[in-house]
């Protein structure tokens, strides 16, 4: 394994690192306290609720990982070597 040049002061210009953060974060409070996701659901208007799946609070930490691969295949200005 070869670590990028200068990736202690640039791990965090990657838009994949910014979304793994994101999707852990919202993962890690999803599992450890469940009833916000319901709290936020309950908090909902009626006519959002019959737009969205119930269970969509578990899936976005899916979306995000989703795009954070996707955003580590895609150059970012300010983060690529060279």
């Amino acid at each position: 394994m070869k670590l990028i040049d200068d990736w202690r002061t640039r791990w965090l210009k990657f838009w994949s690192v910014r979304l793994n953060l994101l999707g852990n974060f919202l993962l890690g409070t999803l599992l450890a306290f469940p009833e916000i996701a319901r709290e936020l659901w309950a908090a909902l208007p009626d006519e959002l609720k019959m737009l969205l799946p119930v269970r969509i609070a578990y899936w976005i930490p899916v979306l995000i990982f989703g795009a954070a691969t996707f955003a580590r295949l895609v150059r970012q200005k300010g983060a690529n070597n060279g």
